[in-house]
């Protein structure tokens, strides 16, 4: 790889480097009697997918929680509590989270790579150089 640094400064106020959240709930399904639950993870990278993802159980479970005497009564109020701190700290982590500094995808698409610091993208980058011409005889 080599190293090279760019002028100009194309690359000011793009987003930090992805990074990828896991977020597990509690999905309660009650019919009667039966009631199940199960937990549902998602991975996402960004907060609107992980948003859609709770809002999809929260609505599961305020339908089809309640209905099973008597576990649906016992087990929907604690996975709705347990969801809702699982959320709450979730977006703790989203709000305050960089990526670590290194090397990522450039985001600018001009380079292989970028050096991110910790708090901005910097002017280094790196290309690798492969040679596609067969290797010439002697």
């Amino acid at each position: 790889m080599t190293q090279d640094t760019e002028a100009g400064g194309d690359h000011e106020g793009l987003p930090p480097p992805g990074q990828v959240f896991w977020l597990t709930l509690i999905e309660v399904t009650s019919v009667l009697l039966v009631t199940f639950r199960q937990s549902r993870r998602v991975s996402a990278a960004s907060s609107e997918e992980l948003q859609r993802f709770y809002r999809n159980v929260l609505v599961h479970n305020l339908c089809l929680g309640w209905w099973g005497f008597p576990f649906g009564l016992i087990w929907t109020p604690v996975a709705l509590v347990q969801n809702a701190r699982a959320r709450s700290k979730l977006s703790g982590l989203i709000i305050g989270a960089l990526a670590e500094p290194g090397w990522y995808k450039d985001p600018t698409g001009h380079h292989q790579t970028r050096y991110w610091d910790g708090t901005r993208w910097t002017d280094q980058v790196g290309d690798t150089r492969v040679s596609t011409d067969p290797p010439r005889p002697s």
